[in-house]
């Protein structure tokens, strides 16, 4: 029985191993890095022209939210949100710094990066936030969806 044991949890460690096939070139991972880069640059550029509608065509509607210490994952509440505030602008602008990325695999990866955002609303009243933001993207038969964002912002003294 114990060698049976042991049999059945080396051919389960054995399936789990990916075949080298699935294996990714340098040259297929800087192909992925490009795909999500742009896809993030291209939803940044959407937030900072206040177009909500093709900001969240880079979203899964799947999405896990999580930011100022709460996860949202209705799509329906955080588009919601995401009306109300940006109905409440007047422009916004900021950079977004070097993205750190990490390929998991060819429909998956891992972006990290810094970011200044200047938010203007209606009234003209200014608001600047600095965040740390992570997105997690999987591509679909729709192209690559982030299905993962986190943002932080650094906690000061108080």
């Amino acid at each position: 029985m114990r060698i049976f044991g042991l049999l059945l949890a080396v051919i389960l460690v054995a399936g789990c191993q990916a075949p080298a096939s699935d294996e990714m070139t340098a040259e297929e991972k800087a192909d992925v890095e490009r795909q999500v880069v742009a896809v993030l640059d291209g939803e940044f550029e959407a937030v900072k022209a206040l177009d909500l509608d093709r900001a969240n065509g880079a979203y899964s509607r799947g999405l896990v939210y999580a930011h100022d210490g709460v996860i949202e994952t209705d799509w329906a509440v955080m588009k919601a949100q995401d009306r109300a505030f940006y109905g409440s602008l007047q422009s916004i602008d900021g950079t977004v710094g070097e993205k750190i990325v990490r390929v998991l695999g060819p429909e998956a990866a891992v972006v990290t990066a810094p970011a200044g955002v200047t938010f203007t609303d209606t009234a003209g009243v200014q608001m600047r936030a600095e965040l740390a933001l992570t997105w997690v993207l999987s591509k679909s038969e729709d192209g690559w969806k982030i299905v993962v964002q986190h943002n932080s912002t650094p906690s000061g003294d108080e």
